[in-house]
């Protein structure tokens, strides 16, 4: 299976390309090379996972490992927050009380350096 930068660079080669970055018209110069490694990156990140779609896995004992949890709080406050899911009895483990929790996603790789 080719990968995106695989894939666009047969399509559209190695030359250069010229975008317009705002309404102001400012234009800017990146080469495919550039182009290829943004979309690699973008296409590698972690995506928000809907709590109806599924839930984290289980891996220790009952809960799962933290994830960035998307919530809405009892006043209706919108953010993020890192959580476990609780699969014995059903819930998200929270420091911070009552929440809806709507989308979550698997934390990034940590830097080995």
């Amino acid at each position: 299976m080719k990968t995106a930068k695989e894939y666009f660079k047969e399509e559209w080669g190695n030359g250069f390309i010229k975008a317009t970055l705002s309404e102001e018209g400012a234009i800017f110069e990146m080469s495919m090379d550039d182009i290829y490694n943004t979309m690699e990156s973008f296409a590698s990140q972690p995506k928000w996972i809907s709590v109806e779609e599924r839930l984290p896995e289980k891996t220790k004992r009952e809960n799962s490992d933290k994830v960035l949890v998307f919530k809405t709080d009892i006043n209706g406050n919108k953010g993020t927050a890192l959580m476990s899911y609780n699969h014995l009895q059903g819930f998200w483990n929270t420091m911070t009380g009552t929440c809806k929790v709507t989308h979550w996603q698997p934390l990034p790789t940590p830097p080995t350096k």
